[in-house]
């Protein structure tokens, strides 16, 4: 941190309570924090988790002829579907020239997306012809970055003739937070390096620091973006709106829970803080450190060192002098490591807010199809109770407040409608 920037003072909310008003110790993990403008009380804000939310590793090399025809000749035969190799089976297809790649290869299941076949070079030539991006689900599964190094490059060694290597690797860190978010005056107060254009066809708002540092809001305020994917990005959102829309409320309720120190509260918002740096950003810290980052097993140990780096080039400050107490409790508190000895195992979902849709648009159908064959209520309801995914509609008349005995009267009510109203398939 610049000396023309001055950390607050922090201290205990206990001693400075009940100690010698002349003697209160500082306290570098206190929830108290004194600047030139006073003290600034954050024991109501709760760090839930810090997570690498995304790897992108990158390798250089020759693909193996085999396996480059085999899914050329796949997707050109209309296969979906190829169960070789590691991890699999893998949904491939082809991908558009603006990903640098040609093929992809998908297992969101265990959460690896391959690219493969750079656009820039001849597959049987040395080049940048696979990135592997691995999801956060698959990171918090993984022992340590050993581990999840060896996985990516069995992938390599696979797809890869002998004498690979790499090249390049890109790091997303996140922490979620409960108790703060960003007051009005959040982009007058950010001091960032941005240096960005962007089409704003479609956004809410923007806000323009001075002619070369522009920011993007979207969402009523709700997400806030700065910089670009090829360079240093920061995004502030609010995770939990984002975990509704794409169906992911268990799982991040579940790494909430563990993590947050009985702190989580379900029913309040949670923000992230996410700082985005692309394998070139990566490389230049490794330069930086007098060593090299060019896996992520290079990165793993500096993950913190990286995350303080990238909120020092986004600086959130009180007032000139000060830094807002809240940034820096994030470069002061939090820590980066991936987690040991986690248990991987299968829960069953929970959250019908997306998943409920689908329930009751497969029961709209189903009661569709019998009013064409004149089956009555009782009928269609024992059909329903012995397919295999009856559970999830008693999740559904749960998550709605119905009772069992709903179901039946949901049935004769829409096949009494479809039938009045013509409407049987």
């Amino acid at each position: 941190m610049p000396e023309k920037w001055k950390f607050c003072n922090r201290y205990d909310p206990y001693t400075m309570i009940t100690g010698d008003s002349n003697e209160v110790p500082t306290d570098p993990k206190g929830s108290l924090f004194e600047s030139g403008t006073g003290l600034h009380d954050l024991s109501h804000i709760h760090v839930l988790s810090s997570t690498v939310d995304t790897v992108k590793q990158i390798y250089h090399g020759v693909i193996k002829l085999k396996w480059f025809e085999k899914i050329e000749l796949f997707i050109d035969s209309n296969e979906e579907f190829l169960s070789d190799g590691p991890y699999g089976p893998w949904h491939i297809s082809r991908i558009g020239k603006s990903s640098g790649y040609q093929l992809k290869l998908q297992n969101n299941e265990l959460g690896f997306v391959v690219l493969l076949k750079n656009f820039h070079a001849k597959f049987d030539e040395p080049g940048s012809h696979l990135k592997i991006e691995v999801s956060p689900h698959r990171i918090r599964s993984a022992e340590s970055g050993g581990v999840l190094q060896a996985e990516l490059d069995s992938i390599a060694i696979w797809l890869l003739e002998e004498g690979w290597k790499y090249v390049g690797v890109a790091v997303h860190l996140a922490v979620d937070v409960q108790g703060w978010k960003p007051k009005v005056d959040f982009l007058q107060n950010l001091i960032t390096r941005v240096r960005t254009t962007k089409d704003f066809r479609g956004v809410s708002d923007f806000h323009l620091d001075n002619l070369s540092e522009i920011s993007t809001v979207y969402d009523n305020g709700q997400s806030f973006l700065f910089g670009k994917a090829s360079a240093l990005q920061m995004a502030v959102y609010r995770k939990d709106l984002e975990i509704s829309k794409r169906d992911k409320v268990d799982y991040f309720h579940d790494v909430w829970n563990k993590n947050g120190n009985g702190w989580f509260e379900s029913d309040q918002c949670v923000w992230r803080i996410e700082l985005r740096f692309h394998h070139g950003i990566m490389r230049e810290i490794g330069l930086g450190l007098g060593g090299k980052i060019e896996s992520f097993l290079d990165a793993e140990s500096v993950l913190t060192d990286v995350w303080r780096y990238g909120l020092d080039r986004n600086r959130l400050m009180l007032t000139d002098r000060y830094i807002d107490p809240f940034w820096q409790l994030l470069i002061q508190d939090v820590q980066f490591s991936l987690p040991t000895g986690v248990v991987v195992r299968r829960v069953k979902k929970k959250d019908m807010s997306n998943a409920g849709k689908n329930v009751a648009m497969m029961i709209g159908n189903i009661v569709t199809l019998a009013a064409r064959r004149q089956m009555d209520a009782i009928q269609v309801v024992r059909m329903i109770e012995d397919m295999a995914l009856y559970a999830d509609v008693l999740d559904y008349l749960t998550s709605k407040g119905y009772r069992e005995s709903r179901l039946l009267e949901m049935v004769e009510r829409g096949l009494k409608i479809r039938r009045l109203l013509g409407k049987a398939a």
